[in-house]
């Protein structure tokens, strides 16, 4: 570079001089600054870093330097691997090959070197020529080599060494060469102001760009072929059209002007040109790999990023000390590297920026949203130019409703856009944690012996530093000599978030962590007066808990640490390792303790995170661990079971016709309310969906219908209703043209289902009963979904009560491994939460909904022998929860002991004794929990016989719950020795159904002072002519007696 600046300066004007004096004194003058984007420094040149390259894999950069060597660099570490000697000048240029065996390299001494990656032997050189070779380039299939020269491109055999072809036609020195995607064509950049396009096969200059006010040094093919970029001299990028040769954009640098003589010999420079712009030479563009940015290096330190679209300059990197001469982007996209006369090469991570591009683009996508709807909202209000004043009236009655109507749906639309560009986000911050080392930039403040602890301010934060006393002298002393390192990770706001810090001493090899430790940090060695013990163990827990990890889901892998030794243990270290790499696995690497006493256990989390793509299967870890003085405990192997996404899939289940004139026939002009049932029959939750109702030609809606429904997710066997109102012209002879659109947050799972609606044909009315029979195959969770008359599902009372207090443990056990399924148990559990919420007032935050309980979950929420403690004891206020407990599954009796047991879904009915849960223990527990009420639900048998076939009704022993829960009440399905039966047409269990129809619309309210007690919802559920025991007899013909205990029954249960 200072040798084209010594060709130039002859040409310089004032202003030239004055740039080029004030570019010498940056030189001297500019300092490296601390910033987020430099992920890494390489250094190990003796002198100017003039050319870069990544290979294909994006493992290694090969750097050119004027000490005459290349050099081999490992991106991850920053290690130099290899030195490559044999040039007798200046390295001008580096590229490797496409299939990243060899690397070209182009020198002041004349020639084109071959080298083996591998073994670094230089095994050809190409000579030709007598002038310096300033540019070289594989072609892309890697038979070829371009290099530039004075005046000149040459085309040589890569593998035989033989120059094929010179293309002539420059007037000074070919700074850059580069093959077009597709290997075609050159493009070529010269000393002369202009690029020429070369055709490859005959040599003829197919084009020359002219633009350029000064030398240009650099040029580059995006990607896709469509566009060439080019740096020059002037402080300018321009990006040409390779086919027309037009001057598609140029990205402005800074410009200076003579301006206000203060005197005869002063002259004032001022910048006239782009802020954003670089300041002084371009000296290296490239396309970034998918073809949206180009980033350039300059000779004013900088590198510079541009969106190809706009021209704009979204970043400027700074930290070089001197001009950069090369830029190059990593093939994956990630990393900008830069070489430059400062000695070093930089790598920089784009992550940031584009976390700043997704974050601004949710403003724009916000603010053209909101537009869009505030033009729509304008418009209602807005008369027409042919419309009368009558229409215009009658428009504007309906305009209020129509605006809530649009406020909804772009409120949806905005939250649905902006799911997508945080999904993108949470998946760039997942992959941005990484490594980083600096040179000690941190401020030592004095040390404090009592403490043992150094202050030191890193990044403007102050942070404590623990020194042992007997080092700290040492340490100070020699503490600008240290490097800092640690590993960093974006947050939601993009910026980087600094963990695992320490000060490494090279000297020594100490480790001195500071700050948030969330990695592996090896502290300084402090040795215990007794040896510690350390145990590990470790659990694996996700939100469904059914125990698998399925996509898209996020679980927990925990780790618990006990030291049962007599010393202390120091700086534990655990690291989770993947025994394969999981591309659709992300896993937090490592969790550190500092300290653990005797006696003393800790716990440690991992979490990890399946993506949508993951596939069905274990994925198998290594939990290894590190403690300070080589105390660790055993590595622990564990298999994660991953579930492939589980598709939803939803279908029009049913509809129903409520029409005005009431003869179930749809008439023209007539009005006619529509009400379809949704059904999810897939094994997936569908998320976030949007039902749109279309309607063809000579279909309308009534001025006060709906016509979208935001209906939230929707599980698996769910069911959701939507109702509509629509009229017909006379034109309509047959089908009414009406659609169900099914929009649900991703694309792939969108649907849509035309109704069969006909004039003048009876249609089904909303108060008969219709069964959608689903396919059984595709059904994963509950049954097939009830009619749209199924009464206790529809209209649930809300009351507005708030019991904001109360603790529910809401229990539906389904699918045995063991024993036959109970077909309804989830559906009854769903719609028991769903009564808790709208009509008894509590909280959802406050419901456990267990679905599919194991022996585990028992003992999760309601304790153990040993420990009674469990979960739902620690969620209760003292005096102020009401707890209520619902459970719809197995039960059944010890066959030795006689006992009543809860029968877990991974329990064997006929060892229940050993795996099953007691009934007399789940009372004695609960019996501990100072609550101020209870109402516990059992929906299930404990005689055994729905469990054991071929055993008879087993009566079993157990002492009255009511002698030892008091202000409780107790409802039991059946008596001890009977059955509980199924209410298969309402798609419930027969007591769950009349426990939530006595609720419903206040059946129970007996004697109707708008209040249910206990004891007159017990007489409801089992009336002998109209509850429970009338309808086992008459549907199964079986006996079934609900039984109430307890000292609260003639409480009141709801008032309302």
């Amino acid at each position: 570079m200072i040798s084209r600046w010594f060709d130039e300066v002859k040409n310089l004007t004032l202003v030239g001089v004055f740039i080029f004096l004030f570019a010498a004194v940056s030189f001297c003058l500019s300092q490296e600054a601390e910033n987020d984007e430099c992920l890494r420094t390489f250094e190990g040149h003796r002198n100017y870093v003039y050319s870069i390259a990544f290979s294909p894999d994006g493992r290694y950069i090969a750097s050119g330097s004027w000490d005459n060597t290349i050099k081999l660099w490992d991106v991850e570490t920053g290690e130099c691997l290899r030195t490559f000697k044999g040039h007798a000048g200046w390295v001008y240029s580096v590229a490797f090959s496409p299939d990243g065996k060899y690397i070209a390299s182009g020198s002041g001494d004349k020639t084109i070197k071959l080298w083996n990656v591998e073994s670094g032997e230089c095994f050809r050189t190409l000579k030709g020529g007598i002038f310096d070779v300033y540019s070289v380039a594989f072609s892309p299939d890697g038979r070829y080599i371009a290099s530039g020269s004075w005046k000149t491109i040459k085309l040589w055999n890569a593998e035989a060494g033989e120059c094929l072809r010179t293309f002539e036609g420059h007037e000074s020195d070919v700074y850059s060469v580069v093959f077009s995607p597709d290997g075609r064509y050159i493009a070529s950049g010269s000393m002369d102001n202009t690029i020429k396009l070369w055709d490859v096969e005959t040599g003829e200059c197919l084009r020359t760009f002219k633009g350029h006010e000064s030398g240009v040094y650099s040029v580059a093919f995006s990607p896709d072929g469509r566009y060439i970029a080019s740096g020059s001299m002037d402080n300018t990028i321009k990006l040409w059209d390779p086919e027309t040769g037009e001057c598609l954009r140029t990205f402005e640098g800074v410009d200076y002007a003579a301006v206000s003589p203060l005197s005869n010999s002063d002259v004032v420079y001022i910048n006239v040109g782009n802020p954003e712009g670089h300041e002084f030479e371009v000296n290296s563009v490239v396309f970034s790999p998918d073809g949206r940015y180009i980033a350039s290096g300059s000779v004013d330190n900088t590198i510079k990023l541009w969106d190809v679209e706009t021209g704009e300059c979204l970043r400027t990197f700074e930290g070089h000390k001197s001009c950069v001469e090369s830029v190059v982007f990593s093939p994956d996209g990630r990393y900008i590297a830069s070489g430059s006369m400062d000695n070093t090469i930089k790598l920089w991570d784009l992550f940031e920026v584009k976390v700043e591009r997704l974050l601004s683009y949710k403003k724009l996508i916000v603010d053209k949203l909101q537009k869009e709807k505030q033009e729509k909202i304008d418009s209602l209000y807005r008369k027409g130019e042919f419309e009368t004043m009558q229409q215009y009236q009658e428009r504007l009655r309906n305009a209020d409703r129509k605006k809530k109507e649009i406020e909804e749906l772009y409120k949806q639309k905005i939250k649905q856009e902006l799911a997508k560009i945080d999904e993108k986000i949470d998946k760039i911050i997942r992959v941005s944690r990484s490594p980083f080392e600096v040179k000690n930039t941190a401020e030592l403040l004095p040390y404090d012996a009592d403490r043992e602890t150094f202050k030191i301010i890193f990044r403007g934060k102050r942070y404590d530093l623990k020194v042992p006393l007997a080092l700290a002298k040492d340490f100070k002393t020699r503490f600008n000599s240290m490097v800092i390192k640690g590993e960093r990770q974006l947050n939601r706001k993009g910026k980087w978030e600094y963990f695992n810090c320490y000060v490494y001493d090279p000297e020594t090899g100490n480790k001195y962590p500071f700050g948030e430790q969330r990695g592996k940090i090896l502290a300084t060695t402090i040795t215990p007066g007794k040896p510690p013990r350390l145990i590990a163990n470790v659990s694996f827990s996700e939100p469904s808990g059914e125990g698998f990890l399925d996509a898209e889901e996020k679980g927990i892998i925990k780790v618990e640490i006990r030291n049962e030794g007599e010393g202390k243990a120091y700086n534990i270290i655990a690291e989770l390792i993947e025994k394969e790499d999981y591309p659709d696995i992300y896993t937090e690497l490592s969790k550190s303790i500092s300290e653990l006493s005797p006696g003393e256990s800790k716990i440690v989390e991992f979490a990890i995170e399946a993506t949508e793509d993951v596939g069905s299967g274990l994925h198998r870890f290594e939990i290894k661990f590190t403690e300070a003085n080589g105390f660790e405990p055993a590595p622990i192997e564990v298999a994660v079971e991953t579930r492939a996404l589980v598709p939803p899939d939803i279908i029009v289940a049913d509809m129903a016709v409520d029409d005005y004139s009431g003869n179930g026939k749809i008439e023209p002009s007539e009005i006619a309310t529509i009400t379809v049932r949704l059904f999810n029959q897939g094994k997936g939750v569908a998320k976030s969906v949007v039902v749109r109702v279309e309607l063809g030609e000579n279909v309308f809606f009534t001025g006060d219908s709906r016509q979208e429904f935001d209906l939230g997710n929707i599980p698996p066997s769910g069911v959701k209703d939507i109702q509509f109102s629509i009229y017909t012209n006379n034109r309509i002879k047959d089908k009414i043209p009406v659609a169900v659109n099914i929009i649900e947050a991703r694309e792939k799972f969108n649907r849509s289902y035309p109704l069969d609606l006909r004039v003048n044909v009876p249609q089904k009315s909303g108060q008969e009963l219709v069964v959608f029979k689903g396919r059984k195959e595709d059904v994963s969770y509950g049954g097939h979904p009830a009619g749209i008359s199924v009464d206790i599902e529809k209209n649930i009372p809300e009351t507005g009560i708030e019991n904001r207090e109360a603790i529910a443990v809401v229990i539906g056990n389904r699918d045995y491994l063991k024993a036959k399924n109970v077909e309804f148990a989830i559906r009854d559990a769903e719609f028991v939460k769903d009564y808790l919420i709208k009509t008894l007032g509590y909280r959802e935050g406050n419901i456990f909904m267990l679905k599919n309980a194991l022996y585990s979950d028992f003992v999760t929420y309601f304790g153990s022998r040993e420990n009674y403690k469990g979960k739902l004891y620690n969620v209760v206020k003292p005096g102020r929860s009401d707890v209520f407990i619902y459970y719809s599954g197995h039960g059944a009796p010890g066959l030795k002991d006689k006992k009543g047991y809860f029968v877990p879904v991974d329990c064997d009915p006929h060892h229940v004794e050993l795996s099953g849960y007691p009934l007399d223990l789940f009372y004695e527990n609960l019996s501990k929990i100072p609550a101020r009420s209870f109402t516990v639900v059992l929906d299930a048998c404990f005689s055994g016989a729905n469990v054991f076939e071929d055993i008879s009704p087993v009566v079993i022993e157990i002492e009255s719950p009511a002698m030892k829960l008091r202000n409780a009440v107790i409802f039991c399905s059946a008596s001890s020795d009977e059955v509980s039966s199924w209410y298969n047409d309402k798609y419930h269990s027969l007591f769950t159904y009349f426990f939530l129809k006595g609720i419903h619309n206040w059946n129970a309210d007996l004697n109707k002072d708008r209040a249910i007690t206990y004891e007159e919802l017990y007489k409801f559920i089992s009336d002998d002519s109209e509850g429970v025991p009338y309808w086992a007899r008459r549907l199964h013909g079986v006996e079934q007696h609900p039984v109430i205990q307890g000292d609260y029954k003639n409480k009141i249960f709801i008032s309302y």
